[in-house]
């Protein structure tokens, strides 16, 4: 009977150990492998990422994702990024795959060059723990670099062209136009010139309209034309990354000043319009934003746009119909009217 006892006991042990080992241990290791695979999923994808930094020696680069599709470079300059750029180094990281595992469980990772890494890419993450990828020595050949996680223990290699990329310098991943938007995207349009002269335009969603000095339908051809300026300041050209000196390029007191607005609660864009900038047989207009450094240029046909009458926006159409929206029209004579209303195959006229 006491056997029998100590083998029935003996048994309920092993099948808690089974329980224990499968819905405790198991799970648990189980949840660690999809935690691994959604963070392989995601470790590049930029759109899961909400800021990362590029950490060098000589000067860190700190971006941080904005409203809508924009980046911004907050440190060492304050600029919006180019994202081509940014989707170019994280698509490439990601497609190169890690080739091999070059030690699973180091035992000294100075060999490496991993031990005081000083180019390293750390990223935080919208739905994932922050990770860190360190960069260390190139491999004997020279074609691959030595890299590891700070989520993982095992020494992993890299395509060594691709973590060049790291060591680019700010101005290779800052915009190149003043103002990064598309027409589409402009809601809104606010000109103050020199003599603090204003013009407020305003996209309804159906139409353009002036707000001030009139309230009154704008031109919508004209105002392509100006959209569409303001969305080709991608050829701006750059002046100087930074300057303590404003009055040089006449933006101490600018000679005009246009805010944008733009969709999806994307920021406003206050753009400070200085003087005439000759390059080359080019005469530009120097400007820059309001809360930025860097001093750029842009072609003088959109100033010529933003400078003109309230007149020259507004629509000057004295009357506009839409014919399917009419249901009857009276013209009056005298003592005379004549009603024209629509029918299926004849406008009925009588007197």
């Amino acid at each position: 009977m006491k056997l029998l006892k100590s083998f029935i006991t003996l048994l309920v042990v092993i099948v808690i150990g089974i329980l224990v080992y499968f819905f405790v241990y198991k799970a648990e290791e189980l949840r660690k492998i999809r935690e691994a695979e959604a963070r392989q999923l995601i470790r590049f994808d930029l759109n899961h990422i909400n800021s990362f930094t590029l950490a060098r020696p000589e000067s860190s680069i700190v971006f941080e994702r904005g409203i809508g599709r924009i980046w911004n470079i907050t440190a060492p300059i304050k600029s919006e990024a180019e994202k081509e750029e940014l989707q170019n180094l994280f698509s490439s990281l990601d497609e190169s795959k890690i080739l091999y595992t070059a030690d699973e469980k180091p035992d000294n990772i100075k060999i490496y060059g991993l031990e005081k890494p000083e180019y390293y890419l750390a990223m935080k993450y919208d739905i994932s723990n922050p990770d860190t990828l360190f960069l260390g020595n190139p491999t004997p050949d020279g074609f691959m670099s030595y890299v590891k996680f700070a989520s993982e223990d095992r020494i992993l290699t890299i395509n060594r062209e691709l973590t060049n990329k790291l060591k680019w310098p700010a101005r290779s991943y800052r915009s190149r136009t003043i103002l990064n938007t598309i027409a589409s995207d402009i809601t809104g349009i606010e000109i103050i010139k020199e003599n603090n002269d204003k013009i407020i335009l305003a996209n309804t969603g159906s139409n353009w309209v002036m707000q001030h000095p009139w309230k009154l339908n704008c031109d919508e051809k004209n105002i392509i034309s100006v959209t569409d300026g303001i969305s080709k300041t991608a050829r701006t050209t750059l002046i100087e990354e930074k300057t303590d000196d404003l009055s040089q390029y006449g933006l101490d007191n600018p000679s005009l000043v246009f805010n944008v607005s733009l969709k999806y609660g994307m920021p406003e864009k206050m753009i400070l319009v200085g003087k005439r900038w000759n390059i080359g047989n080019r005469q530009l207009w120097t400007a820059k934003q309001f809360d930025q450094d860097l001093i750029f240029a842009f072609e003088s046909s959109l100033v010529n746009k933003l400078t003109r009458k309230p007149e020259w926006f507004i629509d000057k159409s004295p009357m506009k119909f839409n014919i399917e929206r009419i249901n009857r029209i009276i013209l009056e004579t005298g003592n005379n009217s004549i009603t024209f209303t629509p029918s299926l195959s004849v406008l009925l006229c009588s007197l």
